[in-house]
């Protein structure tokens, strides 16, 4: 099987992105790079000509992370690869992951094969003893090994997600067609979720969290609620209502710019409801 790799970026820290090809150029053939309007191209470019295997394509603006997705799995597709590591800019692999999850290609049922995920700012909490493989419902793009034939038999992920649940929304494409999502527990990706910050609670028990711009609550909102009235029939609706709105309230309870956030995430109920989908076309 021939495997290639992928990484979307949008205005990188080009030392992390450094770090992110360097993981992962020795284990793969080629690496495709999509960049969706980066201010810093200059930089990207410059670090990308410094490598022989790593193509880079560049889109004038930011059209979406499934956009970028697809475009380097047809790339991929072009060049006879069969199964390709999807990764984004702040995903850094593990050393050997890619090595462990090769071992579960030769299954055509298998459309993904994932890691476990290590988020950086967080604990690392005692887990109890896992199963060396498990099969899920769904997981990250990031750092998730693609099954190509997959990907073109579902159609691909959805460009009008733009960004947020483009994940989900493709793992319910590919278990609706009967493809199964593969989790190796030993496989493990660092991985930064949103911007991590340090809290105290009552101003003496330290905690970590994260939390996303406003702009990226629009995008949850939006999404999230567009992915439960696409496959109602297929999900909990009210475990996913509740996952909505604890998903909103926790954000909107450590955002900084409550005011902003909250236009965003009623701009995207608004949005949702006309249908108005792809990239958020109001900048508050």
């Amino acid at each position: 099987m021939r495997i290639c790799a992928g990484i979307v970026l949008f205005n990188p820290d080009v030392e992390r992105l450094k770090k992110n090809i360097e993981a992962i150029i020795w284990q793969v053939e080629k690496i495709y790079i999509i960049d969706n309007g980066s201010r810093n191209q200059h930089a990207i470019r410059k670090l990308v000509n410094s490598y022989g295997t790593v193509s880079l394509t560049i889109n004038s603006d930011n059209l979406g992370i499934a956009k970028a997705l697809n475009q380097m799995c047809s790339l991929a597709i072009e060049d006879n690869y069969q199964w390709i590591l999807t990764l984004d800019q702040d995903s850094i692999c593990s050393v050997g992951m890619l090595d462990i999850m090769k071992n579960y290609v030769n299954n055509k049922n298998i459309g993904i094969i994932c890691p476990d995920i290590y988020y950086e700012g967080r604990k690392m909490r005692e887990k109890k003893a896992k199963k060396k493989i498990e099969f899920v419902s769904a997981c990250m793009t990031s750092a998730s090994l693609t099954n190509l034939v997959a990907w073109k038999t579902v159609g691909g992920f959805c460009d009008d997600y733009f960004i947020d649940y483009v994940d989900n929304e493709f793992c319910m494409k590919l278990c609706l067609h009967h493809y199964k999502i593969l989790r190796v527990n030993n496989c493990i990706l660092n991985h930064q979720l949103g911007q991590a910050q340090q809290g105290k609670f009552l101003g003496i028990f330290k905690y970590s969290y994260s939390f996303h711009t406003p702009i990226r609550m629009y995008y949850i909102t939006r999404n999230n609620l567009a992915f439960i009235r696409t496959y109602s029939k297929n999900l909990n609706i009210v475990k996913e209502y509740i996952k909505v709105i604890y998903i909103l309230t926790k954000n909107l309870w450590v955002s900084k710019q409550k005011s902003v956030t909250l236009k965003y995430i009623f701009l995207g109920i608004k949005d949702y409801r006309n249908k108005n989908m792809g990239k958020c076309k109001i900048v508050y």
